[in-house]
């Protein structure tokens, strides 16, 4: 816990010196410059790292005087991160150290220094980089989707077969909404061609044919699921999948393969997953992808068991912090991503279920007092 709360001061004092010295990287790059994540490269593995460093050295200083100092600075650093994991994090730790600070410190003080903190995180939202962003993105999806809407003077019937069948109907996974497969019309499959392009997904079409690539989009022309990375990357895992044998299902397939799909100009783009357990099942297959989930799957229930055992663990903050940090980060491991399977990432989280295993197996009795 030491070397985590050090670890947690470095980091902090990387990110004021890389913007002392100008040297800081942006979380979404030089043109948005939106976020810090000072010298540090990955954004994504980076915001998860923070908010682990972050919410273990707060537990552990909630005691302590010293708490008001460093809940600043958790404060300021997951404020400024402008990822969507860094912001929920911060609302999600402030509710913690509120609500042990009423039932373990029992200290109105905190209490109310917690709440005000926690009031802000949410007052201030609007005002925050994260906000920005997202209502950057969301503004220039609405954009694109208009532009689509405005060019396609046959829009609406590109979806609905016009002999009236509905017999081809069916649900999207992606967005949910029913949609109908359209007839093999060349000029339909062209003007599909043209916008799937304009998305980037010339890769996906050279290399596994318009038809296979517009049925896992199952015919979207919505520009949010079209220019979404992360929905590109599963499908392209997907696509894959479906041409591999059963032994590839059981074992995954080579991790090259989804770096080496090329348009046909030549051009190879990156494919690699961002979100970890889809990435684990695609790479390492049911086995692999079985085996790491058993072993996750074996500390927290470890975990749960001690606490039917323990009751009093759910009172206790340097108890709980570790369920709560295991939850979120295997939350953001997919939601986020960039965290099982980047080494820098993931000994943070190898550190973290060892010493929660620890934890919850050696149970200091005197400490439940």
């Amino acid at each position: 816990v030491h070397g985590i709360n050090l670890a947690f001061f470095i980091t902090i004092a990387s990110i004021i010196l890389s913007l002392i010295t100008n040297s800081a990287n942006y979380t979404y790059g030089s043109d948005l410059s939106l976020g810090v994540i000072g010298w540090f490269y990955n954004k994504n593995s980076q915001s998860l790292i923070l908010v682990l460093l972050s919410m273990i050295c707060g537990a552990y200083s909630l005691k302590q005087k010293k708490y008001y100092v460093i809940s600043i600075l958790i404060f300021v650093a997951l404020y400024f991160n402008a990822t969507k994991t860094a912001y929920i994090s911060l609302i999600a730790f402030f509710l913690f150290a509120l609500f042990y600070s009423f039932v373990e410190l029992k200290s109105k003080k905190k209490v109310f220094y917690n709440l005000l903190l926690l009031i802000l995180s949410i007052a201030l939202f609007k005002y925050s980089p994260t906000y920005n962003n997202s209502q950057i993105y969301f503004t220039d999806q609405i954009n694109k989707n208009e532009d689509i809407l405005n060019s396609s003077n046959d829009n609406k019937g590109d979806l609905i077969d016009p002999n009236g069948n509905d017999s081809n109907k069916i649900e999207s996974p992606i967005d949910g909404s029913d949609i109908i497969i359209p007839p093999n019309n060349s000029q339909i499959l062209k003007s599909y061609d043209t916008l799937y392009r304009s998305f980037s997904l010339g890769s996906l079409i050279d290399t596994f044919g318009l038809e296979k690539v517009l049925k896992k989009y199952n015919y979207t022309k919505d520009a949010f699921i079209l220019s979404n990375a992360r929905t590109k990357k599963k499908i392209a895992a997907s696509l894959i999948y479906d041409e591999e044998n059963e032994l590839s299902h059981l074992f995954g397939f080579e991790f090259t393969k989804i770096n080496s799909i090329s348009n046909k100009n030549g051009v190879t783009e990156i494919f690699d997953l961002e979100n970890d357990f889809t990435a684990l099942f695609y790479y390492c297959g049911f086995i692999g992808f079985g085996l790491y989930i058993m072993f996750i799957l074996y500390i927290l229930l470890k975990i749960i068991k001690q606490i039917f055992i323990n009751f009093k663990l759910i009172l206790k903050s340097t108890y709980m912090i570790w369920l709560c940090l295991a939850g979120l980060l295997l939350i953001g491991a997919e939601y986020t991503g960039a965290l099982l399977r980047r080494p820098n990432a993931n000994i943070y989280l190898a550190i973290i279920l060892a010493l929660t295993y620890v934890k919850f197996t050696y149970i200091n009795k005197k400490s439940l007092e």
